[in-house]
């Protein structure tokens, strides 16, 4: 058999050497753990500072000077005049001038004598022109309206007598009969007549 050799460990020194791996090894976590953290902390700071938007203040200032007394004028309502601007121009050059008014006088007007009927219209007799008589008012009617579209201004003239109603189509009165004989002629052979003329009462 082998003989058996007796070894001899240190324990001191082997607990310190093993005190220094775990106090190296601790170290280094500890380091690891604080460079993780730093990069951590920097990327949360970024994006935070990249969200928030940039604010700037601006500062205004406004300064109103008061107005000194001596700025002001005050100007009295008797002495204010009130000007047009675009006639200034020509107030300025136009020199005062005085008008001397005379008063009017009105002279009576001589009121013309009123006219008086001429009496030679009042001698000479009209002539009226009678067309035709009807016991029917609608026939006489009927005529007036032919006559009128010829050009003439007929009336239709009631008349009550013992028989009855008489309408009677007569033309203006006219001052010369030998007009109004004419007119009866040219009528009668238009409209198949027998006008009359009629002197007219005065």
């Amino acid at each position: 058999m082998r003989p058996r050799h007796k070894i001899d460990i240190d324990w001191g020194t082997m607990m310190t050497l093993i005190e220094q791996q775990r106090l190296m090894g601790a170290v280094l976590l500890l380091l690891i753990i604080s460079v993780i953290s730093y990069f951590l902390i920097s990327g949360t700071n970024t994006g935070v500072t990249k969200a928030e938007p940039t604010q700037m203040e601006l500062s205004f200032t406004s300064v109103v000077q008061p107005l000194a007394e001596d700025d002001v004028e005050v100007v009295e309502y008797a002495d204010e005049t009130l000007l047009d601007p675009q006639n200034l121009g020509a107030i300025a050059n136009t020199p005062e001038m005085t008008i001397d008014v005379e008063p009017i006088v009105e002279s009576a007007k001589m009121s013309d004598p009123a006219p008086t009927a001429n009496s030679t219209d009042l001698a000479t007799p009209k002539w009226i022109l009678q067309l035709a008589s009807f016991s029917v008012k609608t026939n006489a009617e009927a005529l007036a309206e032919q006559l009128s579209t010829l050009g003439y201004k007929p009336s239709v003239e009631s008349t009550a007598t013992g028989n009855g109603m008489i309408y009677r189509v007569r033309l203006a009165p006219m001052k010369n009969k030998t007009m109004a004989d004419n007119l009866a002629i040219e009528l009668a052979k238009k409209l198949n007549l027998k006008p009359q003329v009629l002197q007219q009462k005065s």
